[in-house]
């Protein structure tokens, strides 16, 4: 190499030398620009750090889909991103968020059964063709809201406060045996009559409201359900609504057997079960006012009918 030639390389390399050893290189690192995908972190209220428990009775289960929405102003606009569950977590179900802004803080809501047509009010109706194992998760709406993140932490924590609540209502009833009654194999189901069966869900507030003014009765069928130890345990999934002069008929060997069930305050609130232990005699019929408590056992009961 001849002493021109080798005076320019040196030349040369030391201004690369120079610019590695320059405190700005890493504002012009390509890296920073590179947007990041969001992490989606999702349990259900009152389950602590597990799957949780839906209103139906069962945990996340694969498939299960949420649409994620990032609320306010933002670098890109993300609505209703569905997210699936895979048995282990919640992945990306076609389109991924991606955080673009190295400084901006995304707040996130988050809505269980993600509904790709009809985002903004879903109708849905509560009748007995919903109630069944695999229908109720139709039904058992969901809604997270309050999740923060960004790109330097862009796992999007739907839990404590931020966590998907319960935002239907559910009637839990158990049915026990009493003097002189035998349910396998007579019992035959049960019908709740005086509310109402439609109702809608706004996914981007959470709320779930029951509409109209016509009261539908509620028939369930319980045909062939297992009996233990003299019980019978059936829920059914209903929209929030005042809950005056609600009447429970009971159908044990080709008879029907009434009493009242008195709702906590006349009214099925948003995020509570209301548990009913009812014991069938042969007697007088009594009925003991239930009390409130939080999701998920919401009010409880002991209803006796004596017939």
């Amino acid at each position: 190499m001849n002493t021109r030639i080798k005076a320019i390389f040196c030349f040369a390399l030391g201004l690369v030398v120079a610019a590695c050893n320059n405190d700005d290189w890493t504002d012009k690192d390509p890296i920073g620009e590179t947007p990041v995908a969001a992490t989606i972190n999702a349990v259900i209220a009152g389950t602590g750090t597990g799957g949780g428990t839906r209103a139906s009775g069962t945990a996340w289960t694969d498939n299960d889909c949420i649409g994620v929405t990032a609320k306010g102003e933002v670098a890109t606009s993300y609505t209703n991103i569905p997210f699936r569950y895979d048995g282990t977590g919640f992945q990306p179900y076609g389109e991924n968020i991606y955080f673009q802004n190295n400084t901006e803080q995304v707040t996130f809501t988050a809505y269980y059964p993600y509904t790709e047509t009809a985002l903004g009010i879903i109708t849905a109706n509560t009748d007995a063709a919903n109630q069944t194992a695999e229908t109720q998760p139709e039904i058992d709406f969901l809604f997270a809201s309050g999740a923060m993140a960004s790109k330097a932490s862009p796992t999007v924590n739907f839990i404590g406060d931020a966590a998907f609540f319960h935002r239907m209502s559910q009637l839990m009833l158990t049915f026990q045996e009493g003097d002189g009654m035998a349910f396998d194999p007579e019992l035959e189901g049960y019908e709740i009559s005086g509310l109402k069966m439609e109702g809608t869900f706004n996914t981007a507030t959470g709320i779930a409201a029951a509409t109209g003014s016509t009261v539908v009765p509620l028939t369930i069928d319980l045909t062939g359900s297992v009996i233990v130890n003299g019980q019978c345990t059936s829920s059914v999934i209903l929209f929030p609504q005042k809950a005056q002069d609600v009447v429970l008929n009971i159908y044990i060997n080709g008879n029907c057997y009434e009493t009242s069930l008195p709702i906590p305050e006349n009214e099925l609130k948003a995020g509570d079960s209301y548990i009913f232990n009812i014991t069938v005699n042969k007697k007088e019929i009594r009925v003991e006012t239930s009390t409130i408590r939080p999701w998920s056992s919401g009010g409880s009961g002991e209803i006796e009918v004596n017939i």
